[in-house]
């Protein structure tokens, strides 16, 4: 009964740390710099021949299916890719971070390498990016793929298969974008 009290106390004194801010707020950060001589198509380094590094995380969610004979397996997961945006860092507004449509900045073009359907780079205009104060851009993608892995059930039922997703930049060489996974 304590520890029930307490805590509702202990949010009530904790309260006033909260900082919010309100679409006032957010409209005059649209309305100034960094964002309002922002440009999606300039590559998110102060120096334009500086690499970006992209950290990506795959999380698979489901196998939807797998067709041994062809060697294709689908695969259902998301990706979270973050990478700094040297041109949206360090705003003067009192807003830690904002989340944006993706085509309203730069983000890498992530397409899956070895497909077996047509390339098409990752993301749907409603998918979002959240951008920190320090720059930090974070990503989240769903993505259903249809890949090629060849298995070899001569050992059945004692087999093992490793199947792996090949992303890549695409449009920039490895010198503009370092891919981490």
């Amino acid at each position: 009964m304590f520890f029930k009290y307490y805590s509702i106390i202990s949010f009530f004194v904790n309260l006033d740390l909260i900082s919010c801010s309100t679409n006032t707020d957010f409209r005059n950060f649209l309305s100034q710099d960094p964002y309002l001589n922002y440009n999606k198509k300039i590559f998110p380094k102060t120096a334009q021949s500086d690499q970006i590094i992209v950290s990506m995380k795959y999380s698979l969610l489901a196998v939807t299916s797998m067709d041994e004979t062809l060697g294709q397996i689908a695969l259902a997961g998301f990706i979270e890719a973050s990478w700094t945006n040297d041109l949206l860092k360090t705003w003067a507004a009192d807003i830690d971070e904002i989340v944006i449509p993706q085509d309203n900045v730069w983000k890498p073009s992530l397409t899956l390498d070895n497909t077996v359907e047509t390339a098409k780079e990752l993301g749907y205009r409603s998918n979002k990016i959240r951008i920190n104060k320090d720059g930090t851009n974070t990503w989240k993608v769903g993505i259903v793929s249809h890949t090629s892995c060849s298995v070899d059930l001569s050992h059945y039922p004692f087999d093992t298969h490793t199947c792996g997703l090949q992303f890549i930049p695409w449009g920039y060489t490895e010198e503009q974008v370092s891919m981490l996974l």
